[in-house]
């Protein structure tokens, strides 16, 4: 038997599985306002039967232009987390997820440049959440425009991680 003891690694992300009955508080925003929608899919999941599905229909000429988003992330300066999820889309494309404060001046403090697969792939990433990081609560983000078509994303996950051994002394 197996006993962990102290404080679980709790999900800073709500209803990343999609496995409730609305997508919320996950939401597509678009420039133009209806290039894209996101829906909850319910046979398409990698992780149980649900899974976010952004259409996009209209693109944008900008990666920002579309974008799934996440707002009120509840992250602590200076702190190391990792995120994981799963992602396909209707044909292989560039994306990017990051962190950025909600208002002006819409600082990012995370960003990881990725490419997205036909088939389901698992993502993670462990990074360390600046100590001067923003004190405002970030939103979490994936950029996903100048290309038309569908990406679907399941069991997002963004915990602390495990804090790192000191370095051995000589």
């Amino acid at each position: 038997n197996v006993r962990l003891i102290g404080p679980q690694n709790s999900d800073v992300l709500a209803n990343g599985d999609f496995e409730a009955t609305t997508l919320s508080p996950w939401y597509a925003q678009g420039r133009p306002a209806n290039g894209a929608a996101a829906t909850l899919s319910k046979d398409s999941g990698q992780s149980g039967s649900g899974s976010a599905k952004v259409s996009i229909s209209n693109p944008g000429a900008n990666p920002w232009d579309i974008q799934l988003v996440h707002e009120n992330v509840p992250m602590t300066a200076g702190k190391r987390y990792t995120l994981s999820f799963w992602a396909k889309a209707s044909q292989a494309r560039a994306a990017e997820v990051f962190l950025q404060q909600f208002d002006a001046p819409f600082t990012v403090p995370w960003t990881q440049a990725l490419t997205l697969g036909e088939g389901w792939q698992q993502y993670a990433y462990t990074f360390d959440y600046p100590p001067s990081a923003p004190t405002a609560t970030p939103s979490f983000r994936v950029n996903l425009g100048q290309l038309g078509g569908a990406v679907w994303f399941d069991a997002i996950s963004l915990c602390e991680a495990a804090a790192q051994p000191p370095p051995p002394t000589p």
